[in-house]
């Protein structure tokens, strides 16, 4: 059940797929058990947690994510360098990732890498070189970030793998983007954002469109970024992606800032921050380098931690709250 929901959560069937996953949470817990007293509970451990992976991040599940692929790549017999270690792998590094464990993550994903040029499959190492790419920024290693970016664009191409294309040409844009080349980056999340619709994958359009919004608040066009976080804020409630609408929360968060409505900035901020703690997750280093000097300026005008400014200006205790708050203030700041 989770491999062939895996197939199906990149695609135009992604909500139908997700909704079905959601009753089966405890199930899945028990054959992760299972898997710890089964003979051949080490390869099937693998692919569970590798099949779970888009759920789980859509979600917000990481915790589970996390100590479900540690406990399968540490069973007897998950040690054979095989292309579901190397997934399994992959999927550590990633949760390393957006957890901020940048020095881990580029551990595991460079043995993923290792595994994936020595069984000479060229789609799995793409897929790690993106991340590591993006984990290398993390660490401020831009040099070592584009060389990897840019060999994974470059495999993606040549394999013309439009899904590893369009996750390719996103995370080399984020690099651009750190670096100040918006004439650079935006082409690129525009040529994502048509992969993306086109194959009908909504959690990563959503991805494109707050990229989207944060080049046109780079580039002063507020309007532009109130109509791409109100598209993505669309489809998070569409498909139930809690990722996307807490990104979406944070953005709003720099937008107010921009606009010098102090007391949103906080709100969104907060809440963002609040349930990022919950997941156990953080922001990815390039949104977090273009949000953060934007947060420090609404602080500066607060004079006060945002957390308790937005408690007293009674911000919203919860996502579902925060969320309708912040397709309010947006439609409100469009018209």
């Amino acid at each position: 059940l989770a491999e062939a929901a895996s197939a199906q959560l990149s695609g135009p069937e992604q909500a139908r797929w997700l909704a079905r996953l959601d009753p089966e949470q405890e199930n899945f817990l028990s054959a992760h058990r299972w898997c710890d007293r089964s003979v051949q509970g080490a390869e099937a451990g693998l692919r569970l947690m590798f099949g779970l992976k888009l759920y789980l991040f859509n979600r917000g599940f990481l915790a589970p994510l996390h100590w479900g692929t540690r406990d399968a790549l540490a069973r007897p017999g998950a040690q054979a360098r095989t292309i579901v270690r190397c997934r399994a792998l992959h999927t550590a590094g990633q949760v390393a990732f957006f957890t901020g464990r940048f020095a881990d993550a580029k551990l595991q994903l460079e043995e993923a890498l290792g595994i994936a040029f020595e069984l000479g499959d060229s789609g799995r190492a793409a897929s790690v070189l993106q991340t590591l790419g993006m984990t290398c920024l993390g660490l401020g290693d831009r040099a070592d970030a584009g060389r990897y970016l840019k060999q994974a664009l470059n495999l993606a191409q040549e394999r013309g793998d439009q899904r590893e294309l369009a996750a390719a040409l996103n995370a080399l844009a984020q690099l651009h983007r750190v670096e100040g080349a918006l004439d650079v980056a935006e082409p690129l999340y525009e040529r994502c954002l048509a992969l993306t619709r086109l194959l009908g994958d909504q959690e990563n359009t959503a991805v494109a469109l707050l990229n989207l919004a944060m080049v046109a608040m780079g580039r002063g066009r507020l309007d532009r970024a109130d109509a791409l976080l109100l598209e993505a804020l669309d489809i998070a409630d569409a498909i139930g992606s809690r990722m996307s609408g807490v990104n979406v929360l944070a953005v709003a968060g720099g937008l107010a800032s921009l606009r010098s409505d102090w007391p949103q900035a906080a709100r969104f901020t907060n809440a963002a921050n609040t349930q990022m703690r919950a997941a156990g997750s953080s922001l990815d280093p390039a949104d977090e380098a273009f949000l953060a000097p934007l947060i420090g300026r609404a602080k500066q005008a607060l004079d006060a931690p945002l957390p308790a400014l937005a408690e007293s200006a009674a911000g919203p205790g919860d996502y579902a709250d925060a969320i309708m708050l912040a397709r309010q203030w947006l439609m409100t700041s469009r018209s």
